[in-house]
């Protein structure tokens, strides 16, 4: 009787151990921080994903960034241009991915008025799409390339790519 109790809670402790060394796993990576040059922010921004759905090896994540392009405007006053790239991001795989993204850009801009000529702030909705790799080291580092085509309006196709780096946690 001691000996099957004994067993019992051995074989308890042992399922207990690897579900919390699953929860460890699982919540370690469901945060992501990057710099992402190109992209859905510009020349670059700083980005935050959450991972919001994980099925298998298919995942399904939440970003949102910041980013600027000009911190005065053209009278030298400090009036950023303020970039906020929003989107949901779909992967494969485990270390070695395939990224595809769908998103929007916020932005706000400062441009010259023609009939005051004083400076005169604009937003604008931009789609993005990606696709790419995306790499998740064991210890975190996230690395990702890919095509990133920005659509400004429906007559403005950019072709932009983006490389990133950053970390998982």
């Amino acid at each position: 009787m001691k000996r099957e109790t004994l067993l019992i809670i051995f074989i308890l402790l042992s399922f207990s151990n690897v579900t919390i060394a699953q929860n460890f796993e699982n919540n370690r990576t469901k945060n992501a921080l990057f710099i992402e040059l190109g992209g859905y922010g510009g020349y670059g921004s700083i980005n935050y994903e959450y991972l919001v759905k994980k099925i298998n090896k298919l995942k399904l994540s939440a970003r949102i960034g910041l980013s600027t392009y000009n911190l005065n405007d053209y009278t030298n006053k400090f009036n950023p241009d303020v970039i906020i790239p929003i989107g949901i991001n779909a992967y494969y795989g485990l270390k070695h991915n395939i990224d595809i993204g769908l998103g929007q850009t916020i932005t706000s801009v400062i441009y010259v008025d023609n009939q005051d000529y004083q400076p005169k702030r604009e937003q604008r909705l931009n789609t993005n799409l990606s696709i790419g790799y995306r790499y998740v080291g064991e210890r975190g580092f996230l690395f990702k390339i890919g095509y990133a085509p920005i659509i400004e309006n429906p007559k403005m196709f950019r072709h932009w790519s983006l490389v990133a780096f950053g970390y998982t946690f």
